[in-house]
């Protein structure tokens, strides 16, 4: 996603690649009513994930991660704040589906305080020594970024699904179908990877995914506010 609310080629090529993958569960326990889950009881990552991106739990605003009772904080924020403080951002806008624009600091979703306080946190911490860098120099690497932007791009869909397509029509719905998430499944799991070692095993790499990097012009209140960072593999 651009400053200016744009998605990038590489944003498109990420979906479009995970497209590709589907990942096959029960779709009558999606329609069913969410019961609480025994405290006794861990449930799997596929569980996690299928219950997370199930219409029932995007309707009724739960953990974007997981699926549980959200907290009663902000959320997670799509966009983390150390990013936005990097690149002046917490005060800028960006352009959503509809064409109404939103600051970036009030780019959250539902999460819950496990997940906001775990795994995706160790995520951002991961993560964080790589933009900094601006190389990606190993496949763990690729792993990592990988489950960044999976949690950016489902956060970004899950957070339109909670708003109107057309304020001044209620009856428009929302921006993205509560229904459309569970497509995304396939992206949710790579996210949820980092919750136990995994291992993966595809037919055109050992990752589902591919990352490609572009370049892209950087507005000029940005270049005089931050050096330019160019992403890339290294040989």
């Amino acid at each position: 996603m651009q400053p200016d609310g744009r998605v990038s080629k590489a944003a498109v090529a990420w979906y479009s690649g995970l497209g590709r993958m589907r990942f096959f569960h029960d779709r009558q326990a999606r329609r069913e009513p969410l019961k609480a889950q025994p405290k006794t009881r861990k449930m799997r990552i596929l569980e996690l994930s299928a219950r997370a991106v199930s219409e029932n739990s995007i309707s009724q605003r739960m953990c974007f991660a997981c699926g549980g009772p959200p907290s009663t904080g902000a959320g997670e924020h799509v966009i983390p704040k150390w990013l936005q403080h990097k690149f002046n951002l917490f005060n800028e806008r960006l352009t959503l589906l509809n064409g109404t624009l939103i600051p970036y600091r009030n780019l959250t979703v539902p999460c819950c305080e496990a997940c906001n306080n775990g795994f995706l946190s160790q995520i951002e911490n991961a993560v964080q020594p790589i933009i900094e860098r601006g190389t990606v120099e190993t496949q763990d690497e690729k792993l990592l970024l990988g489950r960044w932007l999976s949690k950016i791009l489902i956060g970004f869909l899950v957070k339109e699904t909670g708003l109107l397509l057309d304020r001044k029509r209620p009856d428009s719905g929302p921006m993205v179908p509560a229904q459309f998430i569970e497509e995304l499944q396939h992206c949710h799991f790579v996210l949820q990877s980092a919750r136990k070692p995994t291992t993966f095993r595809c037919l055109h790499g050992n990752l589902p995914f591919h990352c490609i990097f572009t370049k892209s012009p950087i507005p000029e209140e940005i270049k005089s506010s931050t050096s330019r960072q160019t992403f890339s593999d290294s040989p």
